[in-house]
């Protein structure tokens, strides 16, 4: 059980911070396509307080870790933010719906090259430990959120490049999709794929690359 608690100590940090960065992203750039509705929302702020839920930040995450970990499966971390409102202004903008929704992950993919690139600074011990999980939630946070699935990020990515009729079409299946994901994720197979992809971005970035 100690060792659970130590794994939480570095993960749980690592987890607000990364959905702090990334819905704080998404109300960025959406204030900057000129939808105001995250910002008159108290969004546009890099207080966790603004983006993190007790339940989905705090409770289901470490309530998964520990179950997990105590059952001898692999540790998972799941959780999730307070999703940022968008309102008309950004829907009616392609290119704004893109550039918001692709914000997200991207805030997750800077933060992990910044923690990548903080190790040589961090000597060892549990620092070092913390940089090392952030890189690699990080990391894994924008993999998850690129599928094409609601209400992840990579949905409303094809809603904003598609025509009409892809677009209706995507929408409709939706539910099947969700199913499939759910299906996927229970079976381990899409979890294998997650990782690998989460991997292989990771040993990409910066600081991998220069620190190895």
């Amino acid at each position: 059980m100690a060792g659970v608690i130590e794994s939480l100590a570095m993960l749980w940090p690592a987890l607000v911070l990364a959905v702090t960065a990334h819905e704080a992203a998404h109300a960025l750039v959406a204030t900057l396509f000129g939808d105001h509705l995250a910002r008159d929302n108290g969004r546009l702020s890099i207080n966790p307080l603004r983006h993190c839920s007790w339940l989905g930040t705090a409770l289901v995450p470490c309530a998964a870790f520990t179950l997990s970990t105590l059952a001898h499966l692999p540790g998972a971390l799941v959780g999730w933010g307070r999703a940022v409102p968008f309102g008309a202004p950004l829907a009616s903008s392609r290119l704004g719906l893109l550039c918001t929704a692709l914000a997200g992950p991207l805030a997750n993919l800077l933060l992990a090259s910044a923690s990548l690139a903080l190790r040589p600074l961090a000597g060892s011990g549990a620092w070092l430990a913390f940089l090392e999980t952030s890189a690699s939630l990080n990391v894994l946070l924008v993999v998850v959120n690129l599928l094409p699935v609601r209400p992840l990020d990579g949905a409303t990515c094809i809603q904003a490049l598609c025509a009409q009729r892809w677009r209706l079409r995507h929408e409709s299946l939706q539910p099947y999709l969700q199913v499939l994901v759910a299906g996927l994720l229970f079976t381990g197979l899409l979890g294998q794929y997650l990782l690998w992809a989460a991997r292989t971005l990771l040993s990409l970035l910066p600081g991998n690359i220069l620190h190895g």
